[in-house]
């Protein structure tokens, strides 16, 4: 509620996903001292899923695919402060909010578009690695051709990583949270 700007939210956002012992243990007496403050434990769940619902519109030419780099980043933090009661209770108590109806759909929506994505980068990914394998047909193409679909499989795959990487977080955010 005090920051308006939603790309400095975000940041702030990725400070608190950059403290997370699973990921830097150097920065365990800072996340300790933060998840251990009176204003995180009433407030952060809160700003969380309100964060996590309000990015779906940011203003920013880049939101749909920013959006689920800040989500992945929330959901990081959520599953750390999940292992802690007083923010697990937080959590729950959300569950009454009003932004918490619109946080599960945007999970279930989010999963789905990234499975499917992933889906068809794969299809993408194996058309392209059956025409590498017909050797025949792959020198026919022009060297330009080639050189193009090598560089679209290097995407292909790197986006099927960042997809299924951002969905399998995202399932196992909503299995904890239906445990």
């Amino acid at each position: 509620n005090y920051i308006a700007n939603p790309y400095l939210v975000a940041k702030l956002v990725e400070l608190l996903f950059a403290m997370d012992p699973a990921l830097q243990p150097r920065a365990r007496n800072l996340y300790e001292k933060f998840a251990n403050n009176k204003i995180a434990e009433f407030h952060l769940m809160n700003a969380l899923i309100k964060f996590y619902v309000d990015v779906e519109s940011t203003g920013s030419s880049n939101e749909f695919y920013d959006k689920f780099g800040i989500r992945y980043h929330i959901s990081i933090i959520l599953k750390g402060l999940w292992k802690r009661p007083i923010h697990r209770q937080a959590l729950i108590m959300e569950t009454k909010g009003e932004h918490f109806t619109r946080f599960i759909n945007m999970l279930i929506n989010d999963t789905t578009f990234l499975l499917d994505e992933s889906v068809d980068t794969l299809k993408n990914i194996r058309d392209t690695q059956d025409l590498m394998a017909n050797t025949s047909e792959w020198e026919k193409l022009p060297r330009e051709a080639r050189t193009s679909r090598q560089r679209q499989l290097a995407t292909d795959e790197r986006q099927c990583k960042s997809y299924l990487t951002l969905a399998s977080e995202t399932v196992d955010m909503l299995h904890y949270l239906t445990w």
